[in-house]
Order: C-alpha cells, then sequence, then structure tokens
C-alpha cells in the first residue's frame, strides 16, 4: 500500500506540474486575489513539510517578522506553491542539518508591501553554471547520478508564477556552503490589527533555540506582546516567570523553578500540560505565545466554543448524468451525504429517457459524454421548455469553459 501511495504521489505530482506548465504557456493559467495572512500561510506551509524534514534528520524552522502585515491581498494558492517547492527541494537536497524558511517586509508604500521569503539550506551548494541553468525546464542538477527523485519542473513552473506577479525569484549559492533562494512580491495591504496578548507584557521569558536567527525572531515576537527576553539566562539578575525551549535535544518534564514551554514539530498546535510544564507545536508562533501566557497564570486555555456541524439534509430528487463509472460512484455517494436521492444515467439520450419517467429537482450532467454530450442534452431540455437547474460537471480547465 505504501508503495502504491509513493508512487501515485509522484504520477500525480508529474501530472500536476506538466498541467501547470501547459496552462502558462498556453496563457490559461488565472490568478486569483483573496485576502490572506502571510503568517498563517508560512506557519501552514511549514507545518505540512516538518514530517518529511523530521524522517531525513533535518531541522526545519520558520521565522516571520512582526512587521510583516496581518493582512494582504494575493493569490494565496500560488505563492503557497512556490514557497512550498523551494521548501521541498531544500529539504530533498539537503542530506544534513537544517532548513530555514523566513519571510520580511523589505519596503513599504501606500496601501502596498514588499515581501520577502527566503529559503535557506545546509546543502552541498551549487555551481554557478548550476545556477545559471536552474530555472530551465526539465533541468536536474544531479541527473548523472540521479540521486535525488523529481522531473525538473518545480523551479521553472515557480519561476513563471513569480513573473505573472510581477515578482523576483533569485538563487544564491556557494558550493559547500548551502543554497538561499529569495522570492520578493508587492501585495496590497488590508487594514486587521494583529491581536496582541497583555498577560505578557512586563514578563520575563529565557528563550532557547539552537539557532540565532530562530531566537531573534521569537524574542522579537515576545517582545512586541510586550515581554521581557533573555536568552540562554544571560541575563543572570532577573529570575524568567517562563523558559521557553524550542527543539529541545530531549524534554525533560516537571523540572523545579520556572515554567517551562517545550516547542518541537511534532506536538499539537494546542498547547498542552504535561505534569508542570508545556508543549507545544514550535511552527506557530500564536501557539507558542498562549502557551507561555498558560505557563505564566498556570492555568488551562479556556476552550474554544465548538459550533455544532450541522448535518446538510438537502432532501432534493437529483438526476446525474455522468459516463465515467468511478466518477458516478463519487458524486452519487457525495449526493447522498448531503440527503440526496440520486439516480445515475451514463448520458444524455439515457438522460432525457429518465426524465420522462420521473420529476427531479435538479440535474447534474457531465460536459463530456458519447452519444449526447452535456450542452446538447440542455439545449434539448430548454427547447421542451423544461425550467429545472442543470449544472454542468466537467473536469475541463480551459477559461473559455
Amino acid at each position: 500500500l505504501r508503495t502504491i501511495d509513493t508512487s501515485s504521489a509522484v504520477l500525480m505530482h508529474l501530472i500536476s506540474d506538466v498541467l501547470d506548465l501547459s496552462k502558462i504557456e498556453a496563457g490559461q493559467l488565472v490568478l486569483e486575489s483573496v485576502a490572506f495572512q502571510p503568517l498563517e500561510m508560512l506557519e501552514d506551509t511549514v507545518r505540512g513539510f516538518s514530517a518529511m524534514a523530521a524522517n531525513k534528520g533535518l531541522a526545519l524552522y520558520c521565522c516571520v517578522d512582526p512587521r510583516v502585515p496581518n493582512l494582504v491581498q494575493g493569490d494565496r494558492l500560488r505563492i503557497q506553491q512556490i514557497v512550498g517547492n523551494l521548501l521541498n527541494n531544500a529539504i530533498k537536497f539537503t542530506p544534513a542539518g537544517h532548513v530555514a524558511v523566513s519571510v520580511s517586509p523589505i519596503g513599504f508604500s501606500a496601501g502596498e508591501v514588499t515581501l520577502q521569503w527566503r529559503v535557506v539550506d545546509s546543502g552541498p551548494g551549487m555551481s554557478e553554471a548550476v545556477q545559471a541553468q536552474l530555472f530551465e525546464r526539465f533541468y536536474q542538477a544531479d541527473s548523472k547520478h540521479h540521486t535525488v527523485a523529481g522531473t525538473g519542473l518545480g523551479l521553472p513552473i515557480c519561476a513563471h508564477l513569480s513573473q505573472m506577479m510581477k515578482g523576483l525569484l533569485t538563487v544564491d549559492s556557494v558550493v559547500g556552503e548551502g543554497s538561499t533562494f529569495i522570492f520578493e512580491l508587492t501585495l496590497e495591504t488590508l487594514e486587521a490589527p494583529r491581536d496582541s496578548l497583555p498577560q505578557l507584557s512586563g514578563k520575563c521569558i529565557d528563550v532557547r533555540t539552537p539557532y540565532e536567527t530562530l531566537t531573534d525572531n521569537l524574542c522579537a515576537w515576545l517582545e512586541w506582546h510586550g515581554a521581557h527576553t533573555t536568552v540562554m539566562g544571560d541575563d543572570a539578575g532577573e529570575a524568567p516567570d517562563a523558559i521557553l525551549t524550542v527543539m529541545p535535544q530531549e524534554v525533560e518534564v516537571g523540572r523545579s523553578g520556572a515554567i517551562n514551554v517545550f516547542a518541537q514539530h511534532d506536538f499539537s498546535s494546542t498547547p498542552q500540560f504535561i505534569g508542570q510544564d508545556l508543549m507545544v507545536n514550535q511552527n506557530s508562533v500564536g501557539s507558542i505565545c498562549r502557551a507561555l501566557v498558560m505557563a505564566i497564570s498556570g492555568e488551562p486555555e479556556a476552550p474554544l466554543q465548538q459550533t455544532p456541524v450541522t448535518q446538510l439534509h438537502l432532501g432534493l430528487n437529483v438526476l446525474v448524468a455522468e459516463d465515467n463509472p468511478v466518477n458516478q460512484a463519487l458524486i452519487k455517494e457525495q449526493l447522498e451525504r448531503i440527503g440526496c436521492t440520486v439516480d445515475v444515467v451514463a448520458d444524455g439520450v439515457q438522460a432525457l429517457q429518465q426524465l420522462e419517467l420521473k420529476v427531479y429537482d435538479v440535474l447534474l450532467t457531465d460536459v463530456n459524454m458519447p452519444l449526447m454530450d452535456g450542452y446538447e442534452l440542455a439545449d434539448t431540455l430548454r427547447q421542451r421548455d423544461v425550467d429545472m437547474p442543470i449544472i454542468g460537471v466537467t473536469a475541463n480547465a480551459l477559461r473559455e469553459e
């Protein structure tokens, strides 16, 4: 099962890359501008790669500058695709050490911010000759030995997407010293103040991490919330209210003195007491700060009010015209789950026959079918003055469709 899963994931990735490249070349790739939080997006991306990095024995962490706006407008999906691709490559090509990703503002103007994402690894680095070809399609730096699986399409797609968004994607690498990929993009800023934690104001937090950049970043966030920070107990004159240890080599729980907050990639983003100490996910600065509030107050976080999941029961009679047996089964199951009664036919001709036998609330029809396609079926029904809603279902990805 694992072999099948891995193989299908590789195939899926290849197909997605080829489709993306084809869409870009055909001018069919459309950017979608949405409001999103850069902090949440980056932390979400890094959490998705944390197990992959851990399986290789690599340390993976992210740093978000507190000056990054809370809310911006842009194509979140494509930005995440670029950052995710760069992260994926960094982890694949780094045999030991660490991979770090950061985002910081490098320029502000009226209603806009230029953000810079940096993906830094401690890998083997690249020669200038390799860097010159890096963004060419199907180029693979280590294709002779083929030690790393891939298609050589990820970086060219990133470069295309970056150009489409009027961004800049560059690489800085030295053989034996690792690589840094830099992605810069100007986005519209939206008004949305960031929540602060007044409970941390005036408190002293001792911060301990294996990496100076990570330590500095966490100190900056804690100071933004009004806390006073020390590093590895460097300010001996003041006893800390809590000790924050990120990526601890081993977690020693229940020691005397200040309350410990331990942050690692495989902990939950919901802070949890283990004995007197707290555990939390290292890739969520908000969760780390909330864990410190809990450590100082000694009280667990008030549980969020769960809104009950309402079971949809639409109670509709639905006719599905679809020739693919897998899609037939999938659509039928999904419709039944939301309380519909479903009949399935394989083409437009059968749909017309079925509609003479029974009354339906809505028709779901595939666009491409044998004998009579979805367009012809819809035309025929409208000519017969059938006024029920018709929903077209298609895998076609062209804009004209």
